[in-house]
Parts: C-alpha cells; sequence; structure tokens
C-alpha cells in the first residue's frame, strides 16, 4: 500500500468485457497516484486480470458471499490504511478526471458525489443524470436522502480518516443508502460535483434501476424501503419514531392503491431523479 488514495469496489461474476472496462478507465486516469482495493466475490480470472493490468496496484482480498459483510470489510480495511476512499462499482466505468476531481475536492466536504451519465448497451442513454436537481458545489444533508438516495457506491468518495469502524447487518443489500445516511445523521458534510462523471451502466439486472417505472420497480422500491427504515431503526434509535411512520405510511399501501398508483407513475417519467424515487411517502399516501 503505498499510496494515501484508494479506490474500492467489490468483483463479482460479470463478463470479462466489463471487467476490463473498469480497470481500462482506472489505468486511463490523469491522476494516478492511487492503489485499489477489491474484494473478490466470486469473479473467476481475477488473477489473469491483475497480471493484465500490472501498472495498476491492485490488492485484492477474498469475499464472503454476503453483499453487505463484503462491503464492510471493503471500508473497514480501507480506513485502516488510506485517507481518500473513491467508490466505483465493478460494472461501472470512471470518467478518466474522477480520482483527480475527488481529490481536488475533498478538501469541500467529507463526502463528494459525482454525477452520473447512464449507458445502455455501449451508448450513454441519459448525460447528467443528477443535474436537474442538483447543482454543482450544492451541500446535501441527511434530509435530501431520506426518502431517495444519491450517495451510491459508484459515484462517491469519502475522507476515509473521518470513518468509525462499520458493522452492517447480514441481510442488509442497500448498503450505499444505509451507509451514508448513518454518515450524514453523524455529522459528516457531502457535496455534489459535475466536475467528473460515472458511467453507470444501467440493464435489467439492477436491483437499484434509475429509469424504469414498472410495477415490478414500483414493488421493489416498496420492499427496499420498509428493510431500510427498519434496518435504520435500530442503527439511529434516536429517529426511531420517523422511521417508524415512514413504515406504517408504507404498510398502508394495500394492493388496490398499489395497482392504482404503479398506473400513474407508469404512465408518466419520475418526478425526481434518484434511486429509490417513485415512492415518496408524504406524497402518495
Amino acid at each position: 500500500m503505498k499510496n494515501t488514495v484508494v479506490i474500492m469496489s467489490t468483483a463479482y461474476p460479470v463478463d470479462s468485457y466489463i471487467a476490463r472496462d473498469f480497470f481500462t478507465s482506472l489505468l486511463n486516469q490523469s491522476n494516478k497516484k492511487f492503489d485499489i482495493l477489491v474484494v473478490n466475490d466470486g469473479y473467476e480470472g481475477f488473477h489473469e486480470l491483475k497480471e493484465e493490468y500490472k501498472a495498476l496496484n491492485i490488492i485484492e482480498l477474498p469475499g464472503i458471499s454476503n453483499i453487505a459483510k463484503n462491503r464492510e470489510l471493503l471500508i473497514n480495511t480501507a480506513r485502516l490504511h488510506y485517507e481518500l476512499g473513491i467508490f466505483c462499482d465493478f460494472d461501472d466505468v470512471a470518467d478518466c478526471n474522477r480520482v483527480e476531481a475527488a481529490v481536488s475536492e475533498s478538501d469541500n466536504a467529507d463526502i463528494i458525489v459525482n454525477d452520473l451519465d447512464i449507458y445502455s448497451g455501449e451508448r450513454v442513454i441519459y448525460p447528467g443524470f443528477f443535474q436537474g436537481e442538483l447543482k454543482h458545489g450544492q451541500k446535501l444533508s441527511y434530509q435530501d436522502i431520506k426518502e431517495k438516495n444519491y450517495f451510491g457506491l459508484s459515484n462517491t468518495s469519502v475522507n476515509l480518516k473521518k470513518l468509525f469502524p462499520v458493522n452492517f447487518p447480514e441481510e442488509l443489500k442497500i448498503v450505499d443508502w444505509y451507509f451514508y445516511s448513518i454518515l450524514l445523521h453523524k455529522g459528516l458534510t457531502a457535496q455534489f460535483t459535475n466536475s467528473t462523471k460515472t458511467l453507470y451502466r444501467q440493464d435489467g439486472e439492477h436491483l437499484a434501476n434509475l429509469l424504469e417505472n414498472s410495477r415490478e420497480q414500483f414493488q421493489n422500491e416498496l420492499e427496499v424501503k420498509k428493510k431500510h427504515y427498519s434496518l435504520l431503526s435500530s442503527a439511529l434509535p434516536n429517529l426511531k419514531n420517523e422511521f417508524e411512520n415512514f413504515l406504517s405510511r408504507l404498510n398502508e399501501i394495500d394492493l388496490k392503491q398499489f395497482d392504482m398508483l404503479s398506473r400513474e407513475v407508469m404512465c408518466s417519467e419520475r418526478e425526481s431523479h434518484a434511486w429509490w424515487s417513485m415512492i415518496q411517502t408524504g406524497e402518495i399516501i
């Protein structure tokens, strides 16, 4: 470990060209002073990738076949050895100035959130996804992500010196929203930037689909939010009443209401550009 900056990712089974897109984008960074810490959760042939990308300092940790615990291992390892951590998902692509921007803007806030270019089939289908509602330099707080999320483990960097050891529940799947909700509530600062982007691969395999307005996605979000607020009520007990209120509202959506609401959603573009933004409990109940 020779640098103070680390790119953090979890490797899971994807087509080899996707893995190579990921590492090629890191090879092409304008600022090359970083290490890469990867928890390998089932990507076969990772040794060959390390050989192919010898110019990169890739550190591999064995995964433990659990989404939350792999991210826990990644974060807890990185915070012991580095000062700035840059998250990038294994199936996404980093803009060539991603590291440079994260380093240069790290003095502005504890957490830097960068924009997304959404692409599918090797073509950008939605450039600057967050810019419709977030402005460059805008400060973000816990209040901004109570019912939706801009903070992904592909478009954020964090001051690792501000982190505490994490212990994620094994049943947690939406790690980014949970993790950053806690960090913001505990007082870490965050800021949005459009000076760099993550090329975010969007397809039908994503649990968090940013574009789909289907009944299936609506139902998926409903279940995700129930689990999210339930787990946060344990992690942030002083906000337990607020989370229980959210859960109560979500539980009031019976099948008839669900069908009516999902039809309305499918007939129009989402009002908000964020993860988990289809259901706003204050508006639909």
